[in-house]
């Protein structure tokens, strides 16, 4: 990608995410040195926001479950996730992945820079938000059905405990 292009596709990302924290009275809601920035919400939920360098590509995504170390249980999770993925019947809007970084399976979305906006960002943090619980339900459940999850404001989560770590994503 190229740095004159990745520098505006940045100054626009941390410009959308600023106006969107500030909906919700969080000042400099912005992309770290390493092109990151997480929420940290009451109840423990995390949405990240990811510029991806070298693809030039902007990512939400929150993390669902982590990775079991026992190989079983992991080869279970992982037929789960490719399950929920076909053709996205039981993935929505994103898509399950694995964050090795994390060593976690997240629940992500990919905006296009060039369509991002505020109200498009603040939607798809609802998303995930939404999302969270319901993917929970689904991979964790052997059957890989979902439960009936309730539909939570998002007022609720607002109730927030917020934690820019901007430089410090990537453990």
């Amino acid at each position: 990608m190229h740095q004159h292009q990745a520098a505006k596709d940045i100054e626009r990302i941390n410009e959308i995410l600023s106006a969107v924290g500030r909906l919700d009275d969080i000042n400099d809601l912005r992309l770290g040195a390493e092109g990151a920035a997480k929420l940290r919400f009451a109840g423990g939920k995390e949405v990240f926001f990811e510029y991806c360098l070298n693809s030039g590509k902007f990512f939400i995504y929150t993390p669902i479950l982590p990775i079991p170390l026992d190989d079983h249980k992991r080869c279970a999770l992982m037929q789960r996730v490719l399950a929920a993925n076909f053709l996205q019947l039981q993935s929505g809007e994103g898509y399950y992945a694995v964050a090795a970084s994390q060593h976690s399976v997240v629940y992500q979305i990919h905006i296009p820079v060039s369509v991002l906006d505020v109200p498009l960002l603040d939607k798809n943090i609802d998303v995930l938000l939404q999302r969270h619980d319901e993917a929970i339900a689904l991979l964790e459940s052997p059957e890989g059905k979902s439960r009936n999850v309730s539909s939570a404001s998002r007022n609720k989560f607002l109730q927030r405990t917020i934690a820019v770590a901007a430089n410090k994503v990537r453990a």
